[in-house]
């Protein structure tokens, strides 16, 4: 559902551990601002130093930053602020609002349809349906196809 949304905000605490973990979460491709909260926590500046440098490694610096914030001494959060303007774009210094009716249709429509291929899934009447299912089970078909193939019977189905 990530790539249905305008902005993807990834928040991260000082300190998060290993940071192998972060890349391997995917955190870096999927957010476009990482937030290291509670900056005035001791760790805060090598966790928002370690996202920089991922950042940087991987190419990402063009789209993406990483900003320290803490609200208990206000620091950071203008450039949060800034970074959620320039992601979303600006005209005159004022954000441009993303078609909120499109991008809801979008969402309601992405979710009415999962919702309607779920029900049909769960009944599990049709034999290839069944079939998908036992393989997706035996480990012999990939989630992603057996995914694939599924919306296709359904699409026959249905038509």
């Amino acid at each position: 559902m990530a790539e249905l949304t305008d902005l993807r905000i990834m928040v991260c605490a000082p300190g998060m551990g290993d940071g192998m973990q972060a890349i391997k979460a995917g955190i870096l491709e999927v957010a476009d601002i990482l937030v290291v909260n509670k900056a005035d926590l001791p760790d805060a500046d090598r966790t928002t130093n370690f996202l920089k440098g991922m950042l940087m490694h991987r190419g990402h610096t063009e789209r993406r930053v990483a900003i320290k914030v803490s609200t208990l001494r206000s620091e950071g959060l203008v450039e949060l602020a800034a970074a959620v303007r320039d992601r979303l774009g600006e005209a005159n210094g004022a954000v441009l609002q993303p078609s909120c009716e499109i991008h809801d249709a979008r969402m309601r429509l992405a979710r009415d349809a999962a919702e309607l291929l779920a029900a049909q899934l769960l009944e599990g009447r049709d034999p290839q349906v069944k079939t998908l299912v036992q393989r997706s089970a035996e480990g012999t078909l990939s989630r992603n196809d057996a995914a694939r193939e599924a919306i296709r019977i359904m699409a026959h189905m249905t038509a």
